[in-house]
């Protein structure tokens, strides 16, 4: 609120001193003649223009959807009529490993968003025992010494899923 206040104020302070500059009587005005006018006026609304256009583009830009569902990876069975579907949500490209989420469902009753992971140094790991399944996030990072690399193993997030309680759910995110 303080900062819109404020953006008026100044606003109207150049549009007074710009109406003053532009008087017939004001004394700066035989500098400028009526084309010069019209044509500085002309350019400022076009800078104003280009300027909005610039905004607009960057918003349109910023807004891109990059956790979207259309991109499935793989989809890998853990258990009887269990199934993890693998979805490439990012792209690192050359600079880095690919974002990836992972749902777990049996296509008829639920879909349980698992998480997202890094695929260059993180992975889910799936237990399924009965009715209860156990999710791990681990991170694998390695320590380079020279001539020997080791690979460092932390677990990063544990969870068990009851899939009779996701079942009466019938939740599909």
């Amino acid at each position: 609120m303080k900062s819109t206040c404020l953006f008026y104020i100044a606003y109207f302070q150049i549009k007074v001193i710009f109406k003053n500059w532009a008087e017939p009587n004001s004394s700066v005005t035989f500098f400028i003649d009526q084309r010069q006018w019209v044509s500085l006026i002309h350019i400022i609304s076009m800078f104003k223009q280009f300027i909005l256009l610039n905004i607009l583009t960057l918003l349109l830009i910023s807004c891109k959807n990059n956790w979207s569902k259309n991109n499935l990876s793989s989809k890998r069975t853990i258990g009887s009529n269990l199934h993890i579907e693998t979805y490439k949500i990012f792209s690192g490209g050359a600079y880095g490993g690919d974002m990836m989420t992972d749902y777990l469902t049996d296509s008829a009753n639920f879909r349980f968003y698992v998480g997202t992971f890094d695929n260059a140094h993180e992975v889910y790991t799936y237990e399924c025992k009965v009715d209860i399944i156990f999710i791990t996030k681990i991170s694998m990072q390695e320590e380079r010494i020279p001539y020997n690399t080791k690979v460092v193993k932390k677990i990063i997030e544990r969870k068990a899923i009851d899939l009779n309680f996701l079942r009466k759910q019938n939740k599909f995110n």
